[in-house]
Parts: structure tokens; sequence; C-alpha cells
């Protein structure tokens, strides 16, 4: 089986965390901290998971996940956004960043600090490693 390549989308300050998440899967990870980086990277080769965190480059998630949708050779790539941290955002507010992730084109969405409030660490992280391999 060929190993898979994941582009992530996020600032470095979560790098560690999606490390962490991510080694278990033994991908190919690929880290991007602007969108002119995650689009290069996706027109010079194969990528299958984009993973983008919404405080991505200054909030610029949709506009990766815009170009992604528009761009024939990664158009049907999975892309899940992802709530990685605590941040200024209401509830109300990640939900409908979330909502609307979904509605122009998003694979999945996660807010995980809801669900590490929810599940727990051990279990959210594990629930999100499972959601990124079904994703593969």
């Amino acid at each position: 089986m060929n190993r898979k390549n994941i582009l992530v989308a996020a600032n470095p300050a979560v790098r560690d965390m999606f490390l962490a998440v991510l080694e278990p899967l033994n991908a190919s990870t690929t880290f991007c901290h602007t969108v002119e980086d995650a689009e290069s990277f996706l027109l010079a080769g194969e990528c299958d998971l984009i993973i983008c965190t919404l405080q991505f480059d200054e909030s610029r998630w949709a506009e990766l996940l815009q170009f992604v949708r528009a761009t024939p050779s990664c158009s049907l790539t999975p892309f899940l956004v992802l709530k990685v941290s605590q941040g200024l955002l209401t509830e109300s507010l990640i939900e409908a960043s979330l909502k609307s992730a979904k509605l122009i084109g998003a694979s999945e969405t996660v807010n995980f600090p809801a669900w590490r409030r929810e599940l727990g660490d051990a279990e959210a992280v594990q629930a999100l490693r499972d959601l990124i391999h079904s994703l593969l």
C-alpha cells in the first residue's frame, strides 16, 4: 500500500498536536502556514487529504477550500476543517464557521475543543485519528 500524503494547513503553534495525532497513521505529512504555500504544494504534487484549521493564515481557510474545489487536480481531495484550540470566538461563531465550511465544500468539520470536553482528551484524539483515517 502506498504511503498517504496529508497536507496540514495550520499555524506553527499546533504542529506538535498534529504530529501526535497523525504519527500512528504512518502518512507523509507536509505543513503549510500560508494559503500561497498550500496552493503551491497542491499544484506540485499528489495529496490524499487536506486538514485545515479555522485559524490557518489569519482565518483564510475558506480561500484555500475554494481554491481546492476549483482546481481540477485536487478538487476531489477530502478536506477536513478543524477548530483546534480555544480562542476568542464564541461557540455559535465556531459552529457557523464550520457550517459554512460544509456549505462551500468541506468533506468534514470538527470542533476539537468541544470533542475534548465531551469525550476527554485521549478519546477525542482517537476519534480525530479515526476520522482522518476514514478520509484517507
